[in-house]
């Protein structure tokens, strides 16, 4: 018995079994012509054909590796293997295979798998919406988030974050106040990730004024809170406000990261602030990020709008 190198589990006694003719078939094949990435489903699949049954948690690393190589074929290998020891009871496992089915971008395999887990919990519920979101189907993620509640859930703040990004996604400001709404009434404002997910939502439903209120209202501002801020002011054509909001931000001692910088940087090119452009720059040099490419090209618009091709 030899457990694979890339497949191991656990260094208990729960190993995977290999089949030395399978592996030998395997690499046959690679070295006929596959590519790295088949040879690692080929690998993989064979590896779950091998399987034994053992405890539902030793699942999770062979879930989290079909989500990383993304074989359609071999989450259905597993899926199938599942099914037959009766593990598919376990909630932990169902719930993983959803989320493996959804990385897979196979959101009808995950919907469906969904539909038969018999004590679905938020974590399931959750799972469900994020995947959605995450393959660009917020139209079912707001319908799967609308069913989460008619079922007498109620939503964390794991389970609102993708449900922003949908409605971010669709422009929706009514069912963006409706969560605004439950997070003031279940007093989940305090929550940073919050905060920023109705500030960008509000900024892409092009109302600054309520994305500047969810803002203001996050007690803990950290630079992500600031970057979306900042950014919405820009593309909200109010340079101006957003680069207050930048000086603010420096003045309250919070590290601009690249992105703020590149933001802020075309704030100044926007209001041709090259005074204030140039000290910018200093900040990117500063803070060691002057080299990377979004910024190189913002620096270099910056000069080129202010009538300046080189830096003086």
């Amino acid at each position: 018995m030899a457990s694979l190198p890339s497949l191991s589990i656990s260094s208990t006694a729960h190993k995977i079994e290999s089949d030395s003719r399978k592996l030998s078939s395997s690499s046959s094949s690679v070295e006929k012509g596959l590519s790295f990435h088949r040879s690692q489903e080929v690998l993989l699949e064979s590896s779950i054909e091998a399987l034994q049954p053992f405890e539902p948690a030793l699942y999770t690393p062979l879930l989290q590796r079909c989500s990383e190589i993304k074989p359609l074929s071999a989450a259905e290998a597993l899926h199938a293997h599942v099914l037959k020891t009766g593990t598919h009871e376990n909630l932990l496992v169902s719930t993983s295979l959803v989320n493996t089915y959804m990385k897979c971008g196979a959101s009808a395999h995950a919907h469906k798998l969904f539909n038969v887990v018999p004590q679905k919990n938020i974590v399931t519920w959750t799972t469900l919406i994020s995947g959605y979101a995450r393959n660009n189907q917020a139209d079912e993620a707001v319908r799967v988030f609308i069913q989460l509640r008619e079922s007498g859930f109620y939503p964390t703040n794991f389970t609102l974050g993708p449900v922003f990004n949908a409605c971010s996604s669709l422009y929706s400001m009514e069912l963006g106040k409706q969560l605004h709404g439950y997070i003031i009434k279940y007093h989940l404002e305090s929550d940073t990730s919050m905060g920023n997910s109705l500030c960008s939502l509000y900024s892409k439903c092009r109302s600054l004024e309520y994305a500047v209120k969810a803002f203001q209202r996050i007690p803990n501002k950290y630079v992500i809170s600031w970057t979306t801020i900042i950014s919405s002011c820009g593309d909200n054509g109010n340079a101006e406000l957003g680069l207050k909001i930048f000086h603010d931000m420096l003045l309250e001692d919070a590290f601009p990261n690249e992105f703020t910088l590149t933001s802020a940087l075309s704030l100044c090119t926007e209001t041709q602030s090259f005074g204030l452009g140039k000290q910018v720059h200093a900040f990117c040099v500063k803070y060691g990020c002057e080299s990377s490419v979004p910024m190189k090209n913002s620096i270099m618009y910056f000069y080129l709008k202010s009538g300046r091709l080189k830096k003086p």
